[in-house]
């Protein structure tokens, strides 16, 4: 199997698909530091609004 195969969708796609998941890999993300992986325009978005 291909490296391809085993990455994780972007967290934009996410946020499409099932926003209930999306906000939960974001908190693990920052959480890890991972920052060059967030989805932010999403989030920047998201805080701006009160997740309204």
């Amino acid at each position: 199997m291909s490296k391809a195969a085993l990455k994780p969708p972007p967290a934009a796609d996410l946020y499409e698909r099932d926003f209930f998941a999306w906000p939960q890999v974001q908190a693990e993300l920052l959480r890890a530091g991972r920052f060059d992986e967030l989805d932010l325009r999403q989030l920047i978005d998201e805080v701006a609004s009160g997740g309204q």
